[in-house]
């Protein structure tokens, strides 16, 4: 990990974590282990990365930037009946998950049948701060907007590759009390 004040304006940061079984330690949790077709647990490869950049034009304004992205490594073995298992095996049933079913009462929905593991997760987000008033005596007012767009990606199986997609716009309006 590392943050620094590149000058007076600019705060940059970057966070690099790899290797076998890190993937709950990344803000999406992924997968860390798989079970080995001996029953003992097999550690999944795994990478993460935030590269983030913060800017402070005024003393009222700051304008900041982050991207993110965790990865984890398909790992497959062949169990003793010469099938593939492990994380991610390419028989994987992906062909009802690109349907959105309605919850079924009583039994199982036709998304039930969506076995798709994760291979990226990947957000980037920008925004501003405003600050409208600071005091030492009264406190502070601020607001804040930030667009988000997160997309999810999944290892091939029967019926493709699933993705997902999501933006996100966000504000806020803080109160500080001093």
């Amino acid at each position: 990990n590392v943050r620094v004040k590149a000058t007076k304006f600019a705060d940059i940061g970057f966070h690099f974590l790899g290797g076998d079984g890190v993937g709950r330690y990344g803000t999406s949790t992924l997968s860390d282990v798989t079970v080995h077709p001996d029953g003992t647990l097999e550690p999944l490869r795994a990478y993460q990365g935030l590269g983030s950049l913060e800017l402070h034009p005024t003393s009222k304004l700051d304008l900041f930037a982050y991207y993110g992205t965790e990865y984890v490594q398909r790992t497959l073995y062949l169990n003793a009946k010469g099938q593939q298992a492990g994380y991610a095996p390419l028989s994987q049933n992906n062909t009802s998950c690109f349907i959105e079913a309605l919850p079924a009462s009583g039994g199982t929905s036709p998304a039930a049948s969506c076995s798709a593991l994760t291979k990226t997760i990947a957000e980037g987000t920008f925004g501003f701060t405003y600050r409208v008033y600071s005091s030492p005596q009264y406190g502070r007012l601020q607001y804040q907007v930030q667009y988000s767009n997160l997309d999810k990606h999944t290892w091939t199986g029967i019926g493709g590759a699933p993705k997902a997609t999501n933006n996100m716009v966000f504000t806020s309006m803080r109160y500080y009390i001093p």
